[in-house]
């Protein structure tokens, strides 16, 4: 195996071992803190979250990518860099902090006013981690990124369960905002301790200019791809109420987890690309690997979540979150077409094909509001919301496709296979799992339904992946055969490593 494919491989290994040590953890502080808290509360802080992942992405979408696809990375870059990042992160603290109240207003949601406050110090903390973060993903350093990534959240979430513990009931949302303050700022020590960095007073104006251009570009797609989940949460918030944004947030956060398998994939490829656009070949391969291999796994997991979560979601959070059901089936569909795109989109831009990907993401971010903003929404309900999430990112998902083919020349063959090995196995092992059901689990206890749905999904579902994937029928069943399956057939490396 190759040496880049081996740092593709590894890389994204680590990513997915640090994702799963943050949703993981993520995931367990849903569950408790479903418990404790009521839909209102997790609707003022998912209003809050949106607010504050809006203005991260606006502070370092772009800034990051262009510093990591930049050729110098020399004190010069670096310290100029910090003082960009910087200046936006004092800047967007500002805006939230005094903004504050005029959210809690327009919301009419008296508590988000202190919380969004408490939130608005995450954006100057995390300034002082953007020179070493993205140092650290240039140089393939994804060991060392996921630890960063995940122990802070592994420590944070003990913490947010037992400040909720210990609040009482009407300020148990606190709990959440202690959560994220303590994962930003042990993140940020931690990306210093491995890529230790002290800014100095250089500045370079030319650079900066340069710098910022090539951000500019790529924020024009950030901007609509990441917007697109804040965005649903806050016209929801303005159309209906706090309960079903809550809803709404609980269904995104249960189908969030393979979203993370594709923010994996792209942190690791998007050096890659960009280091060897030179080689057209090369960056084919890698795309149409990660497509088929990241989008099955994706597609997989969705595919089970939205067979057995009228069973799962009730065991898990309890009957009080029985509207959840719904919204996250549709979900699943919005997220197995965002996965898709989210990888392809990622790779035209660090292969500096920025209209495509800006075109796709646009087309979605209007095509959302629109559906918002005009389409009727029936109040206490976030179902159609899911819906029309899921139908916005279906559209984007169709002009991604025909984007993708064009731009590197894919043969029709590679774009099928793109499309058809994640499906496939998906579409049977739900139905062999449905069919299952509705022969022998009527009557019967919801967790024994459930353990059914998922082994019939599973012994259908892995035999034919790992067929669809190169491998065998039994290769998903053992270690070695995972390991051939995520290498792939061994291709020549034509140029030098």
């Amino acid at each position: 195996m190759s040496s880049l494919r081996r740092t593709a491989v590894k890389g994204f290994l680590w990513q997915v071992f640090g994702l799963i040590g943050q949703r993981g953890a993520a995931f367990i502080a849903s569950i408790v803190l479903a418990r404790l808290l009521v839909p209102e509360d997790f609707g003022v802080v998912a209003i809050a979250l949106a607010v504050i992942t809006f203005a991260e992405m606006l502070r370092v979408g772009g800034l990051v990518p262009a510093f990591i696809a930049h050729q110098e990375t020399d004190k010069a870059a670096r310290h100029t860099v910090f003082w960009l990042g910087l200046l936006a992160g004092v800047g967007f603290f500002l805006v939230m902090f005094i903004g504050a109240p005029y959210a809690a207003g327009w919301f009419d949601a008296p508590k988000l006013d202190a919380i969004l406050r408490a939130l608005a110090f995450t954006q100057l903390v995390d300034s002082f981690r953007t020179v070493p973060f993205a140092i650290m993903v240039r140089d393939y350093r994804f060991k060392e990124k996921s630890i960063a990534e995940s122990l802070p959240m592994l420590v944070a979430v003990p913490a947010g369960i037992f400040a909720a513990w210990m609040l009482p009931i009407d300020q148990r949302a606190w709990a959440l905002v202690v959560m994220f303050l303590i994962r930003y700022a042990l993140s940020t020590a931690l990306v210093l301790y491995y890529e230790p960095y002290m800014p100095k007073k250089v500045f370079n104006g030319a650079l900066a200019r340069k710098i910022s251009g090539e951000g500019r570009r790529i924020l024009l797609t950030s901007i609509p791809a990441s917007a697109l989940d804040p965005l649903s949460r806050l016209g929801l918030g303005a159309r209906i109420d706090m309960g079903s944004v809550g809803v709404f947030n609980l269904a995104s956060a249960v189908t969030m987890p393979p979203t993370f398998l594709a923010y994996a994939a792209n942190w690791t490829l998007f050096p890659i690309i960009a280091n060897n656009i030179d080689n057209p070949e090369r960056v084919e391969r890698y795309l149409v690997r990660s497509l088929k291999s990241v989008g099955l796994l994706s597609l997989g997991v969705l595919a089970w979540l939205a067979l057995v979560s009228p069973d799962l979601l009730p065991i898990v959070f309890g009957e009080k979150w029985l509207a959840v059901v719904i919204p996250t089936q549709w979900l699943c569909l919005a997220t197995a077409f965002r996965n898709y795109v989210l990888l392809a989109t990622n790779a035209l831009m660090a292969y500096k094909k920025y209209t495509p990907a800006n075109i796709v993401w646009w087309v979605g971010l209007g095509l959302l509001i629109g559906l918002f903003v005009f389409w009727p929404m029936p109040a206490d309900s976030s179902i159609v919301a899911s819906q029309l999430f899921a139908a916005a990112m279906g559209v984007t998902w169709l002009l991604t496709v025909v984007f993708t083919a064009s731009s590197f020349k894919l043969p029709t063959s590679h774009t099928a296979a793109t499309v058809l090995v994640p499906v496939v196995p998906s579409l049977l092992g739900a139905g062999a799992a449905w069919l299952a059901r509705l022969l022998f689990g009527e009557g019967t206890e919801p967790w024994m339904r459930l353990l059914l749905e998922t082994a019939v999904f599973g012994a259908v579902f892995l035999p034919v992946a790992g067929k669809m994937l190169g491998g065998h029928w039994f290769s998903l069943f053992t270690v070695s055969g995972i390991r051939g399956v995520i290498r792939g057939p061994r291709v020549e490396e034509t140029t030098h490593e």
